[in-house]
């Protein structure tokens, strides 16, 4: 995960800089968002960071693919 890769206190403050310059929605957002990405990377065993251009690729077109059974 990103806070493995990070350490605690190098994402604490990397999340405390980026904190203040987005509403508290947005964040939240940005963080469900990433976590569906990683979950997308593990079950296709890839690295979520760095990703690839061809896993970021796949995992768009998973959401499109989503989007057109659920949507």
């Amino acid at each position: 995960s990103i806070a493995e890769q990070l350490g605690v206190e190098r994402r604490s403050a990397f999340l405390n800089m980026v904190s203040g310059a987005r509403a508290a929605g947005t964040n939240a957002a940005y963080d469900r968002a990433f976590k569906v990405f990683e979950e997308f990377c593990g079950v296709k065993g890839v690295s979520a960071l760095p990703a690839a251009p061809a896993t970021l690729a796949d995992f768009l077109l998973e959401l499109q693919r989503r989007d057109a059974v659920h949507g």
